[in-house]
């Protein structure tokens, strides 16, 4: 199982219907092709963990790079693991209206000030840098100076 993580930048802001619209988008694709993995959008950013098997994530990653809706892609995880971080696909984005809690998929992940609801979120690494978006840390690319090492 191969486990790919960036950022990235939205080129124009998306608005809720645009942020829906690719929540639909990518858990059709993304089921289709057995992938997992979390999407948080926050002000104009976007970072993204996908794992599944090689191939297809690997041809999903490339796919992402080719959307003109975001540049500058920053990939800073490529990695094989033997089991899944995610138990499904999701993407959290802030919605203060509460609609979207409705929708497959949606996480409230942003919402929040407390952990995904995954199994042994607090020891889980992606979850930790997950939060750091959420919670406005940057994101410092010496900290993954070979992309295979533990995040911290």
């Amino acid at each position: 199982m191969l486990t790919i993580a960036y950022v990235s930048a939205a080129v124009e802001p998306f608005s809720q219907d645009d942020l829906l619209a690719l929540l639909a988008q990518s858990r059709r694709d993304n089921a289709a092709h057995g992938v997992t993995g979390c999407l948080l959008y926050k002000q104009g950013e976007f970072m993204q963990f996908l794992e599944g098997e090689e191939a297809e994530v690997r041809q999903l990653f490339e796919n992402i790079k080719r959307d003109r809706r975001h540049h500058c892609i920053f990939q800073f995880l490529d990695r094989q693991t033997q089991t899944a971080a995610f138990g499904d696909w999701s993407m959290g984005f802030f919605d203060l209206s509460g609609a979207s809690d409705k929708v497959p998929g949606y996480n409230d992940f942003m919402n929040r000030m407390y952990t995904l609801n995954e199994p042994a979120a607090a020891d889980n690494a992606y979850i930790r840098v997950l939060q750091r978006f959420r919670d406005g840390v940057p994101l410092d690319p010496a900290q993954f100076p070979d992309r295979t090492d533990e995040l911290n």
